[in-house]
């Protein structure tokens, strides 16, 4: 539905619906509020819309809980009621078709057909780069100055009203332990809108880095150029390796130019070529590439930590913002590793070719995009599929599946399986997927074992391997059978989605082209 970015759109009952529909669709932004959509009933709209007229609408406190995080600390999440939820998307839906035009292509958080896959895609694109800096900001969501952001709102957003209606969602504050909070400073995470908020205040960070890369990136200059030692070396090899029936003297001298040959880069910087810079960002994280030297990424970095400070009043977290070399470093970037082949990898990759004695090298210039194994694994014992013991990994029974019947416990396991391999799948690595693999299908035997109450072992004599469950639907016999893939070969193409491929399919279970949905008990279908 079309969108006017006006107060008036508050009153529009189809708003309402839409907003509703896209709430009930994504069900797990109902997980952790303790109100249900029970409440929220045609009555309820006409009611909001009403006080909306009136002016007297207001937000009710959030809901406070701490998330623990998988490096130790806890993070804090406001959890809206359901019905400020439903007024947050509408909210959201009309501040989107103000501020989605004008983001910047660099911006990929939470945004329509925008993704970490797709971020991740674009930094596969910055071939040549020699450094990366791996930005985090102290506390962003927490440290949001509330009147720099109206300031922002207000550059676009013309109606005072919705800048009011604004307000009254910053001050609605939060419930501790059934004490009241009131919040002046930062946006709570968890909220409908904040993402959007939050890229707004970052799209000024966005204009910013846009002016770096013009600033420190000389377009008019090759980054690099023509080595002409290289060129002289394959010159001499090529004439030597012409000598019909060489001699002792030939080979040797031969064996050594190609071993010169093979320490020598085909391509050069100095003080002639260029550099060139560029930046991503996913939500509050973000990564910046540079093709030049260390002192420019510093440089840049530098300009970075001062504009954050003095424009946006962000703090960088300097423990967790790095300068990476990328040819001896991996640097972690939205559940992906990040690196460059250094001359010793291409050098492995070399091969003769027969006509003209020449030896062939890889190409280390491509950026490796990697995924990141070992916390992959430590993900699947924080998931409880495995478990660590005396520093091995051990597959274990997901006992909170137990009361599921065989067939959807495959089924569970199987979307979990399907959206690993989905998520990595033009991975560098994804061959070693496997060990993943191996881990997901012990842990579904000894699930299935716990259910059977029989031996793991037995589990496998029973189903078969890959284990495949056979049940009756009205009277006719199916089965399903535990995903394998029949290759972990990287694909070439990317494919775009937004999800936790760990996270234990309950709401929604993908089974192929397939959407399995699972009923929510006491749910109201209401519009």
């Amino acid at each position: 539905m079309e969108i006017d970015s006006s107060y008036k759109t508050l009153f529009n009952l189809e708003i309402y619906k839409a907003a509703y529909d896209k709430i009930k669709a994504n069900q797990g932004n109902l997980v952790t509020a303790k109100e249900s959509l029970d409440g929220v009933s045609m009555e309820w709209a006409k009611k909001i819309i009403q006080e909306m007229k009136d002016r007297t609408f207001t937000f009710k406190p959030s809901s406070r809980i701490w998330v623990p995080k998988p490096n130790g600390g806890t993070r804090v999440i406001g959890i809206p009621t359901a019905k400020d939820k439903i007024v947050q998307q509408v909210l959201k839906m009309i501040f989107e078709s103000v501020f989605e035009p004008i983001f910047l292509p660099t911006s990929h958080g939470f945004r329509p057909n925008k993704s970490t896959l797709t971020a991740i895609y674009e930094v596969r694109k910055w071939n040549g780069i020699t450094w990366m800096i791996e930005g985090d900001i102290k506390s962003f969501f927490d440290t949001i100055n509330l009147h720099l952001l109206a300031q922002f709102l207000k550059q676009h957003i013309k109606d005072n009203n919705l800048i009011d209606l604004f307000w009254k969602l910053a001050h609605a504050g939060y419930v501790n332990d059934s004490n009241y909070q009131k919040s002046f400073l930062g946006l709570p995470q968890g909220g409908i809108i904040s993402p959007l908020l939050s890229n707004l205040y970052l799209h000024q960070f966005d204009i910013f880095m846009n002016h770096l890369i013009e600033k420190y990136s000389t377009f008019d200059k090759r980054v690099s150029k023509h080595n002409p030692l290289y060129s002289q070396l394959k010159k001499k090899i090529a004439k030597l390796s012409q000598i019909p029936n060489k001699n002792k003297e030939v080979r040797e001298e031969l064996a050594q130019l190609n071993a010169q040959f093979m320490k020598t880069p085909s391509m050069m910087r100095d003080s002639t070529t260029g550099t060139r810079v560029y930046y991503n960002r996913y939500a509050d994280d973000w990564v910046i590439g540079v093709t030049g030297n260390k002192s420019l990424a510093e440089t840049i970095l530098k300009d970075v930590k001062e504009y954050l400070k003095e424009e946006l009043h962000l703090i960088l977290n300097e423990e967790k913002t790095k300068i990476r070399h990328v040819e001896t470093e991996k640097v972690k970037y939205l559940g992906f590793y990040i690196s460059r082949k250094s001359r010793k990898y291409s050098k492995s990759l070399r091969n003769k070719v027969e006509s003209t004695g020449l030896v062939r090298r890889g190409n280390n210039a491509s950026v490796i995009i990697e995924a990141p194994i070992d916390q992959m694994i430590d993900k699947l014992i924080e998931q409880k599929y495995a478990s660590r013991v005396n520093n091995k990994v051990k597959p274990r029974a997901m006992t909170k599946w137990i009361y599921l019947n065989p067939q959807d416990i495959i089924l569970r396991y199987n979307a979990v399986i399907r959206g690993i391999l989905n998520y990595y799948s033009y991975v560098e690595n994804r061959n070693q997927l496997s060990y993943i693999m191996w881990i997901l299908m012990f842990s579904t035997a000894f699930t299935l074992a716990r259910k059977l109450n029989i031996s793991p072992k037995k589990v496998f004599q029973k189903f078969g391997n890959p284990i495949t469950v056979k049940y009756i639907v009205k009277d006719k016999l199916r089965q399903i059978q535990l995903y394998k893939p029949e290759t972990l070969k990287r694909e070439r193409t990317m494919q775009n989605i937004e999800i936790d491929p760990f996270w234990p399919p309950g709401a929604r279970v993908v089974v192929g082209r397939k959407v399995h949905k699972t009923r929510r008990r006491g749910e109201s279908q209401i519009f």
